[in-house]
């Protein structure tokens, strides 16, 4: 029967990937990251020359105030719920934007005005007054994205786990499969390549050895994975508009990871904007990346895609994503056939961590049989336990 196929962080785990965890701590002590001179943080394992610029200190002690302040909201409502990373960047966010005025966002005035006594030692005083607070926290976002998506650059460990858990894409006689995933890693695209899968990323052949962002390239002959990355890539980069990509700016996977060096479809030198990949961060603040640029694409795809399936196999995913959460329970509810096979060793843990809409619906759907769990890892799951439940 149609099915596809929902990976959270927690899927990129066996694969000796960093933990969000892992991404917390270091964002937290800022061990050994430092600020190169071109405005981006590197970790000291890819330090190259280059001057640093010396700020760094500064951000892991906002950081750490911001964090004292979400425990304390966590430990009144939610005690189970651990502050992590996105929560640090969400809330640098909308401070950021308050103070910038692109939102109006009155709810967060108190929290700045509590929090500002123990800033003014980490501001830049050779900054006009009115842009210190803005520019802390900017630099924290960059600073946070910045750890990330180096973190996950690493090189994944044993993949084989994956070989066994998906059907056999590479079998001629196997239809086309979704692949939605959250991760901004890259080991699917790399297990697909190895395994000789095609796949379709929504993404060009290469032009002067760039590959471009283009919808249309899902509606081409199916092949055997559809993968859709639902919060962007660390190898996606933004780059001008182009004849293959018009609009505010292209979306390009450079060769090579080489994304500073690259030529237009014309033949052209281009700059990319910024330093640093095209991927979602934060909690709450997704909900509004969904409605612009290559997410609002990708989030359309997402739906439409979903809506051909009548089994969703979701491994990994915290159930956390407001936006991803809704599209999954409409769809619950689309045809009495629709049922999601969680593949989770702690399920009972992963309900109470899920949001609210989840859990609202979890005890229903378990007795109907929409609900149908695997409690185990999917490092330990084989195809063959997936297919005693897919119909």
């Amino acid at each position: 029967m149609p099915i596809s196929f929902l990976l959270g962080s927690g899927a990129s785990i066996p694969a000796k990937m960093p933990r969000t965890n892992d991404i917390t701590d270091l964002v937290l002590s800022g061990n050994d990251v430092w600020k190169h001179s071109d405005g981006s943080y590197y970790l000291e394992k890819t330090k190259q020359s280059g001057r640093d610029v010396g700020e760094t200190w500064r951000i892991p002690k906002f950081l750490n105030i911001l964090k004292h302040h979400v425990d304390s909201f966590y430990k009144e409502w939610l005690p189970l719920r651990e502050t992590n990373y996105e929560d640090l960047y969400y809330i640098a966010e909308q401070i950021q934007s308050a103070e910038s005025g692109d939102f109006d966002n009155p709810a967060i005035q108190p929290l700045i005005e509590r929090i500002l006594p123990d800033c003014f030692a980490l501001m830049n005083n050779t900054l006009p007054t009115s842009q210190r607070l803005i520019y802390l926290v900017s630099e924290a976002t960059y600073y946070i994205r910045d750890i990330a998506w180096r973190l996950l650059l690493k090189t994944a460990d044993d993949l084989s786990y994956l070989s066994k858990f998906f059907p056999p894409f590479d079998s001629s006689s196997f239809q086309s499969t979704n692949v939605f995933t959250l991760n901004h890693d890259t080991i699917l695209e790399g297990w697909l390549s190895q395994r000789g899968v095609q796949f379709i990323d929504g993404f060009s052949e290469p032009v002067n050895s760039v590959r471009y962002w283009h919808p249309v390239h899902f509606a081409e002959n199916s092949p055997q994975v559809k993968l859709f990355k639902l919060h962007g890539s660390v190898n996606w980069f933004r780059y001008p508009a182009n004849s293959i990509q018009p609009g505010v700016e292209s979306i390009g996977i450079p060769p090579d990871w080489d994304f500073q060096y690259t030529l237009n479809p014309e033949g052209k030198r281009q700059h990319p904007h910024g330093p640093r990949p095209a991927i979602l961060m934060g909690t709450f603040n997704k909900m509004l990346d969904y409605t612009s640029g290559i997410f609002a694409d990708i989030y359309c795809l997402f739906r439409q895609a979903l809506h051909s399936a009548e089994n969703l196999v979701i491994s990994g995913y915290g159930f956390g994503d407001k936006g991803i959460n809704t599209q999954i329970i409409e769809w619950m509810y689309l045809s009495p056939n629709n049922k999601i096979i969680l593949v989770e060793p702690k399920p009972e843990n992963l309900k109470i961590r899920a949001r609210v809409a989840i859990q609202e619906h979890w005890d229903g759907w378990v007795p109907q049989k929409k609900l149908q769990i695997i409690s185990e890892g999917i490092e330990n799951t084989s195809w063959g336990d997936l297919s005693e439940k897919v119909s």
